[in-house]
C-alpha cells in the first residue's frame, strides 16, 4: 500500500509532466473529502516549491479559477500552500486569503492556510 507522502510525491511528479494531471490535482481541491483536499493542497504546494516557473506559467489561470470559485472548499488551502512555497506571490495571495476569513464555510481553510504560511513566514502569521 502506498503511503500518503508517496502518493503526494507521485501526484506532484505527474502534475509537473502532464497538464491534465495538474488539472486533476487542482480539481482535488474541490473534493468533498477533507483529507483529499489537504492532500491536493499539499501537492500543489510541492509543485510550487519544485517548479515555481511552472506555477508562474499557469498562475493567471489558477488565479482566475480560484477567484471565480472563492466559496469552494480547498481553495484557501491551495492558495496557502502556494504562498508558503512562493514568497514572491505572498502579497497578491494574502489579499485573496483575507476573503476566506469572513465566510463560515471557508474560514477553516483560511486558518489552516495562515498556519501553514506562518510555519515559514512569521511576519505573515503576525498579521492575523
Amino acid at each position: 500500500m502506498v503511503n500518503v507522502l508517496e502518493s503526494i510525491d507521485l501526484m506532484v511528479d505527474e502534475a509537473i509532466k502532464d497538464r491534465r494531471k495538474f488539472k486533476k490535482l487542482i480539481s482535488g481541491l474541490y473534493n468533498h473529502n477533507m483529507q483529499q483536499r489537504f492532500i491536493s493542497a499539499k501537492a500543489l504546494g510541492l509543485v510550487s516549491k519544485r517548479k515555481p516557473e511552472f506555477i508562474k506559467s499557469v498562475w493567471q489561470r489558477i488565479f482566475y479559477a480560484f477567484d471565480d470559485a472563492m466559496s469552494c472548499w480547498g481553495v484557501a488551502e491551495g492558495l496557502g500552500e502556494i504562498t508558503r512555497n512562493m514568497p514572491e506571490l505572498r502579497g497578491k495571495i494574502t489579499v485573496l486569503l483575507n476573503r476566506f476569513k469572513r465566510d463560515e464555510s471557508t474560514c477553516q481553510g483560511f486558518i489552516w492556510a495562515v498556519c501553514r504560511i506562518g510555519q515559514v513566514d512569521r511576519v505573515i502569521s503576525s498579521l492575523y
